[in-house]
């Protein structure tokens, strides 16, 4: 539907998903156990796409499998006899605002992979660099009648010797660094470990038409 009728909005499984005010993020605390309000975060959308379209999320919540009811989601059209819950769906970078957030993933990062907390931190000033260096991602294949969840982390620019320098050269401009989850390894001739993800992938087995027959 969104394809081919609405080319120009941004595509559910391709853009990130936020609420371009509080009232409908406190709104959005409604929809049950996937929605921890305890997660909600402030962001910067300075390095988003300028489009912002506002949907009403009760078409998801609400809408029939038939699916009849895309288009009017996709317009924007509020859905009937409910207060709407404004998301809007955007592309590019988003920029976690303050530091409570931050300091509670670098703890859970600490805990769970504390060897690797260099590249945690190369990851973290990559962003002053304008790199993508230390991104993780998750992705969707298939292998045979399994549907797997992988997570798969950018190394591109990790031997790259101008990455290096622009990292090394941050100091200089203000950033912060935090030295000590560098050097420790950096004595070592060491970036560390990269985080173990495989606990968290999953695989779903799903029907094949010979299954079916």
């Amino acid at each position: 539907m969104r394809n081919k009728h609405f080319p120009d909005h941004v595509s559910r499984l391709r853009g990130m998903f936020c609420f371009l005010d509080l009232d409908s993020a406190t709104k959005a605390g409604g929809w049950g156990c996937h929605f921890v309000p305890d997660y909600l975060a402030e962001l910067s959308l300075v390095g988003a796409a300028p489009v912002r379209r506002k949907y009403d999320a009760n078409w998801i919540t609400y809408g029939k499998p038939d699916l009849h009811w895309a288009a009017d989601y996709w317009r924007g059209i509020p859905y009937p006899d409910a207060e709407p819950i404004w998301e809007t769906i955007v592309e590019g970078r988003f920029f976690v605002l303050g530091t409570d957030l931050r300091q509670r993933a670098y703890q859970r990062v600490k805990d769970e992979f504390p060897e690797s907390l260099m590249i945690l931190e190369l990851a973290r000033l990559a962003v002053f660099a304008e790199s993508d260096f230390g991104n993780i991602a998750a992705f969707l294949r298939t292998e045979g009648d399994e549907l797997k969840i992988e997570y798969y982390q950018d190394w591109t620019e990790a031997e790259n010797p101008a990455f290096m320098m622009k990292i090394a050269g941050l100091r200089e401009k203000g950033i912060a660094v935090n030295h000590f989850d560098l050097m420790q390894h950096i004595a070592a001739d060491s970036f560390g470990n990269v985080p173990d993800l495989r606990p968290y992938q999953r695989k779903l087995h799903f029907k094949t038409n010979q299954d079916q027959n």
